[in-house]
C-alpha cells in the first residue's frame, strides 16, 4: 500500500525544471548570475570539448566566465531570448575559436 501511495504521489507531481534565458540571468544580482552561469559551464563541460575550452584555452575563474559572457551577450539581442546554456555555448564557440 505505502509504495502505490509512493507511486501515486510522485507520478502526481510535476517536474519542474526551470531554464532560464539570458534576460532573466541579466536582471538578477551578480552573485545569482556567478551562480548559474558556473552551473551551466559544469554541465556543458562533461562534454570534450567544452571542458578543454573551459580548462586549457581560457582558463579563468567563474567571475570572469560570467562578466564575459555577460559581455559578450549584451550587444547581441538575438541571444537576449535564448536559453543560458545557448549563450553560453555561443561565447564558448567564439572564445574557443581556433585562431
Amino acid at each position: 500500500m505505502k509504495r502505490l501511495l509512493l507511486i501515486l504521489v510522485l507520478l502526481s507531481s510535476s517536474a519542474d525544471a526551470q531554464y532560464f534565458k539570458y534576460s532573466d540571468i541579466a536582471s538578477s544580482p551578480p552573485a545569482d548570475q556567478n551562480m548559474y552561469i558556473a552551473g551551466v559551464a559544469d554541465a556543458l563541460s562533461r562534454t570534450s570539448s567544452v571542458n578543454l575550452c573551459l580548462g586549457k584555452k581560457l582558463k579563468m575563474k567563474a567571475g570572469q566566465l560570467t562578466t564575459n559572457v555577460m559581455n559578450y551577450a549584451a550587444n547581441k539581442a538575438a541571444l537576449h531570448s535564448l536559453g543560458m546554456a545557448d549563450v553560453v555555448v555561443a561565447y564558448l564557440k567564439e572564445a574557443c575559436r581556433a585562431p
